[in-house]
């Protein structure tokens, strides 16, 4: 994840992560918010879990996880009180749902 100016100054590197499917964004006055999904490999294979991150818009430290193994979180909302998610189930066992988390 990058910070790119508008004015054309250097790009600054905020966070990285390994390759991830379904990354979604959120912002709000000093932080970025992110979910990204489980990795999926050449041939299926799956490696790491779903998460919910977090670094500081102006790069001044290290990102944060603030959930761990998440199944396939989609979708990232961000209020002054609560950071919301999707977290869909994968397969007919499980159950899709809605999650908050305070801020």
């Amino acid at each position: 994840m990058c910070q790119a100016s508008r004015l054309g100054r250097p790009v600054l590197e905020l966070a990285n992560r390994p390759s991830s499917e379904g990354v979604h964004l959120a912002l709000d006055g000093n932080d970025v918010y992110w979910t990204a999904s489980v990795v999926t490999m050449p041939g299926g294979a799956t490696a790491g879990s779903g998460a919910l991150s977090r670094v500081a818009k102006d790069g001044s430290g290290p990102s944060v996880v603030l959930v761990s193994n998440l199944v396939y979180p989609a979708g990232i909302f961000v209020t002054p009180q609560f950071v919301y998610w999707a977290e869909f189930a994968l397969g007919s066992t499980g159950q899709s749902r809605i999650m908050r988390m305070g801020r």
